[in-house]
């Protein structure tokens, strides 16, 4: 199904309006310098409002196409006219599989997900939601959950953190 240019526009100015008066927060203060550089209103709780205007030039900055490379060298060229998909292998809640019940996710769904998306041909990037999973608590869940999804994939990996800290984790 493909979205009619009435939809995309629609979705465009509904995205403008939330950059523009809600905001997002960044949390990280040379990322608030270099977006007032750039004309963005920085607040100091680090909500960033970006006026349209700004979201349209930032946009035109953006090359069309660029590539993207698996583990194992796999080149793909994104924009132009191709199609590949992003999975994200985890949320904070999950259907589990025997009892068709919410839960929290576990190592095995983190294995089960990812190696779905490894063997799905049009999924190119594979990305982890940064959360904990239930069966290793504590402080290295996140860590533990990072390992069984590297383990099991070489797709280009789409880093998405919640935190400085969580960026950091993923850099080491």
């Amino acid at each position: 199904m493909r979205l009619t240019p009435e939809q995309i526009e629609r979705i465009q100015g509904a995205t403008e309006d939330i950059l523009e008066n809600t905001g997002v927060e960044v949390m990280h203060e040379g990322i608030h310098d270099l977006l007032r550089k750039a004309g963005a209103n920085v607040e100091r709780s680090g909500i960033v409002k970006l006026p349209r205007q700004l979201q349209r030039e930032l946009i035109q900055q953006a090359p069309q196409q660029y590539s993207i490379s698996t583990a194992g060298g796999v080149e793909h060229t994104l924009g132009g006219g191709a199609r590949h998909l992003q999975a994200i292998v985890t949320d904070p809640w999950i259907v589990d599989y025997d009892t068709r019940q919410l839960r929290h996710p576990c190592l095995a769904d983190v294995r089960r997900h990812t190696q779905i998306a490894q063997q799905l041909e049009q999924v190119v990037a594979i990305s982890l939601m940064d959360y904990p999973v239930t069966d290793h608590p504590g402080p290295d869940s996140n860590l533990r959950a990072m390992e069984e999804h590297l383990l099991n994939h070489d797709k280009h990996l789409q880093v998405l953190p919640t935190s400085v800290a969580s960026f950091e984790r993923w850099l080491e």
